[in-house]
């Protein structure tokens, strides 16, 4: 998952101040690092990590490839075409979904390969005491489902951005200015995702990222996205189970049994069971992934701020006769 906003201005900040770094299991030499993409996988762990399985999967299908000179052509084509279009990432979350991307089409199986296709932008804007950043996913092809659910996810993108810069005006321009137009510490949004999860009936992307508008902390921006493929429309919480059925009791007691013996800190039984309690808008984070529906909490809903977001995974197998059969075919 992306990192808050403030990890990674420190990250750029000791990058670019050139600050000496140590290697992270980047795949080159990290002491002859010289661009700001090289620095950032050598000083970011889990990008060095992708790093070094691309340039695995990149040895292996080059090996593959040696019998066929043209297959061979291609793919060092391919890789030039790639690694041009990497060092133009400004973003940490650019960088990572390229190479998800990148492995996902050499390796050519996994969980990752469903998604390669998948294209992606970015936004950024800059303004006195306002930033933003983001990066949504973009379906290839064309048809009416293809563009509606392009326009779903961008849709969803521009919302949170417009909600963001309605707060920072009405703030700008209220009583706690004192007429200067601003007072405090600036904001900053960050909006990104992680590897989306596909079927042949629908796309889920876990939207994820972080808004921080003054005070002791920000807040995490947790927001899984649904996409009916048939239509290209999202498809709500609700809309993932089958009608009538009695899926809040049943996860309600799943993710009750989940949460009851981790550490939330202070909270009580009593904030737990209201939390928890079989009603929607306590069930409106669900990602429906490759091993189960991944439920979210939110900070406060079920804890403290300080207990951190908690999720529950239940598997399909405790979900039987109670998902949309539309979208799983049960």
């Amino acid at each position: 998952m992306y990192h808050p906003a403030h990890r990674t201005a420190l990250l750029i900040a000791l990058l670019l101040g050139g600050t000496a770094l140590s290697a992270q299991g980047a795949s080159f030499d990290c002491a002859k690092a010289a661009t700001w993409v090289e620095r950032v996988l050598c000083a970011d762990e889990a990008l060095g990590d992708l790093d070094e399985r691309l340039a695995t999967a990149y040895r292996n299908a080059r090996e593959a490839a040696q019998a066929e000179p043209s297959a061979a052509e291609r793919l060092l084509s391919e890789q030039k075409a790639w690694l041009a279009e990497r060092d133009r990432c400004t973003l940490l979350p650019c960088l990572r979904r390229l190479y998800e991307r990148r492995i996902a089409e050499l390796v050519g199986s996994g969980p990752g390969a469903q998604t390669a296709a998948l294209g992606q932008q970015q936004i950024q804007e800059s303004a006195p005491h306002v930033s933003i950043e983001a990066v949504y996913p973009v379906l290839p092809g064309e048809g009416p489902a293809v563009a509606a659910a392009n326009q779903e996810i961008r849709g969803l993108v521009d919302a949170i951005i417009r909600d963001f810069r309605g707060e920072a005006n009405e703030y700008a321009e209220g009583p706690d200015t004192e007429g200067e137009g601003w007072a405090g510490p600036d904001w900053s949004l960050t909006i990104d995702y992680d590897l989306p999860h596909l079927t042949d009936r629908y796309l889920a992307i876990p939207f994820s990222g972080y808004e921080y508008t003054g005070g002791a902390h920000g807040m995490p921006l947790l927001l899984p996205l649904v996409i009916d493929l048939s239509s290209g429309q999202r498809v709500p919480p609700e809309g993932l189970f089958a009608s009538g059925s009695n899926w809040l009791e049943r996860l309600s007691e799943r993710c009750y049994a989940g949460l009851q013996g981790r550490d939330l800190l202070s909270a009580d039984d009593q904030w737990l069971r209201e939390g928890t309690a079989p009603k929607l808008d306590n069930y409106n984070l669900l990602f429906p992934g490759p091993e189960g529906l991944r439920v979210t909490f939110a900070p406060y809903s079920v804890a403290p701020y300080a207990a951190g977001i908690q999720e529950v995974l239940v598997p399909y197998g405790d979900l039987t006769g109670l998902m949309n059969p539309a979208l799983f075919g049960q």
